[in-house]
């Protein structure tokens, strides 16, 4: 039976393909359409992988149907695998419309109040950047309920709903996969990425290995290059003691103390006493939760520091600004605003968790955040101003 000719197989899969690039040309449209400011920062690199995408479409499956080339089979076979990948863009492209709507504020103090947490979230990475081997950073932090990264856009996520300083040191973890990804150093001869060094070095060649090994290089990076507020984050507030096991993207939660704990120290002795308070804290969670604790190689970790300690320096950053974190121990005793000509982001940072842990008292707690949100907003200022108009 002939049915209407809307209603065919054959017009189905036209149908599909001309979908898949109609949702690539719309993001087009949206990623032009962001804020300048933003668009400066991301579109490029969205831009490209978009354009190759509707390149794809086009080769796999708009010519070769249209030339009677491609079997009906492999047609759909493409378009299920094209739907999955577009999709994936599609998330990134979403992400960074919402991102850019909360930071076009409407008179909302608590919309303003996050949206400077951005800003200054933004700075931070910008700094850490700076100082490292990368160069080709640009960074832009939206709202999620996680923490994460995602690498098309490279938009990091910032913990949703109400962030305030005290989630700030996740960023330098996210920014360290940016880091993983792109940094390559030399061993034999040639140039390798340094996550794949890691897995030669430590002959950890299964999937999940992968991602294993990439987190516990962005703890290790986020504790060595910002100092100690990562790690006081992770065990104080951020970290289930019940993790101990590795799933299929993440490592168990001990050993990603232990890395950070590890690089922390590699810092110099300044942060040894500390680093061993931390590690206690972390022993009597793990001892009151009751977990089970499965833990890595131990070559591992050591593995991961010694590339940071070994190659961050010599490509010219200078390890874990050890001379600029003397001033966070300064400027704990009151975070004091007559001091900001001289201060790094990761100076506040760090001074304000050195002051968190000095009490239990909430309503200090509180204090303390506000007073340092205020001046990493003006060390920000400073620096650089976004307007998302």
């Amino acid at each position: 039976m002939t049915g209407p000719p809307g209603l065919t197989a054959e017009f189905s899969l036209e149908t599909r393909v001309k979908q898949l690039d109609h949702r690539l040309e719309c993001a087009t449209e949206s990623v032009n359409g962001l804020p300048a400011v933003l668009r400066q920062r991301v579109a490029g690199s969205l831009l490209t992988e978009i354009a190759a995408k509707r390149v794809e479409v086009a080769k796999d499956l708009t010519d070769p149907l249209a030339a009677g080339t491609l079997e009906e089979n492999e047609a759909w076979a493409n378009v299920h695998a094209l739907e999955i990948e577009i999709g994936e863009i599609l998330q990134e492209v979403l992400m960074l419309e919402q991102g850019a709507r909360g930071r076009q504020l409407d008179s909302n103090p608590v919309d303003e109040q996050v949206a400077g947490l951005l800003d200054i979230a933004d700075a931070l990475a910008d700094e850490l950047a700076a100082r490292t081997p990368i160069t080709a950073w640009q960074s832009y932090t939206v709202l999620g309920v996680d923490e994460s990264f995602h690498s098309s856009s490279r938009a990091i996520k910032v913990r949703y709903p109400k962030p305030t300083i005290w989630e700030l040191p996740a960023v330098a973890h996210e920014l360290g996969h940016f880091v993983a990804r792109q940094w390559s150093v030399r061993r034999h001869g040639r140039s390798l990425n340094v996550v794949d060094q890691l897995h030669e070095s430590a002959q950890a060649w299964r999937a999940p290995e992968w991602h294993w090994l990439e987190e516990l290089f962005a703890d290790a990076f986020a504790s060595y290059t910002l100092g100690p507020a990562y790690a006081l984050s992770c065990v104080s507030r951020d970290f289930d003691p019940l993790d101990m096991r590795p799933s299929a993207t993440h490592p168990a939660a001990v050993d990603r103390v232990d890395v950070a704990l590890a690089a922390l120290r590699r810092t110099g002795n300044r942060f040894g006493k500390l680093a061993d308070q931390i590690e206690q804290l972390w022993s009597a969670l793990e001892a009151e939760s009751g977990a089970t604790v499965t833990r890595c190689p131990a070559s591992w970790l050591t593995s991961i520091v010694d590339v940071l300690v070994q190659e961050m320096p010599a490509s010219g950053y200078p390890a874990a600004a050890v001379d600029r974190l003397i001033a966070a121990w300064d400027l704990d005793r009151d975070l004091a605003d007559n001091t900001v000509s001289e201060l790094a982001l990761v100076d506040v940072l760090n001074a304000a968790w050195l002051s968190r842990i000095g009490t239990d008292s909430f309503i200090r707690i509180g204090e303390v955040g506000r007073r340092a949100s205020s001046l990493m907003a003006r060390l920000k200022e400073r620096g650089r101003t976004n307007t998302w108009e």
